[in-house]
């Protein structure tokens, strides 16, 4: 029962990183099933991409800096491209961005829930879900902002 427990602990970041993002879509929201199948079609994108980044397992240096990024980045790609660009619900820029991300939030689910399942106990998982997350996302959005701020494409005032 804890087992299963911390499995599902482990999807509740990518749940309310999903709902965040879907809501950003303000001027014409995707329908919720498409955003639904895009974030279970990453789950199972997780699975072969896994199996692709085994082989790189013996070097960290190479697994984290070289395979993973572009491996788990083609799978995000692959789901959106393949599986939802061709529908007529995807008809804005922003669509690419809520597509990708429930395709990402998928893959990085899957992978956050199994590592919670296989590796920690509920304190430390709940560590992690509920206060190292907030903390690496609080510096992504920090640098994002900054980034933007020194945009040579924002309009002086």
């Amino acid at each position: 029962m804890e087992k299963l427990l911390i499995f599902f602990i482990g999807f509740l970041p990518g749940v309310f990183y999903l709902w965040y993002f879907y809501k950003k879509d303000k001027y014409e929201p995707e329908p919720v099933r498409l955003i639904i199948k895009t974030y279970f079609m990453g789950m199972l994108a997780a699975i072969p991409i896994s199996f692709l980044e085994a082989p790189f397992a013996f070097s960290g240096f190479i697994l984290i800096v070289i395979a993973a990024p572009v491996i788990e980045e083609y799978g995000k790609y692959f789901v959106v491209k393949r599986k939802i660009y061709q529908n007529v619900e995807f008809d804005e820029p922003m669509d690419g961005i809520i597509y990708a991300v429930s395709a990402a939030l998928g893959i990085a689910m899957l992978f956050h829930a199994g590592f919670n399942f296989l590796l920690v106990s509920i304190p430390v998982a709940s560590i992690g879900v509920f206060v190292l997350v907030p903390i690496m996302w609080k510096v992504v959005h920090n640098r994002i902002k900054t980034a933007l701020s020194i945009s040579p494409y924002k309009e002086n005032s």
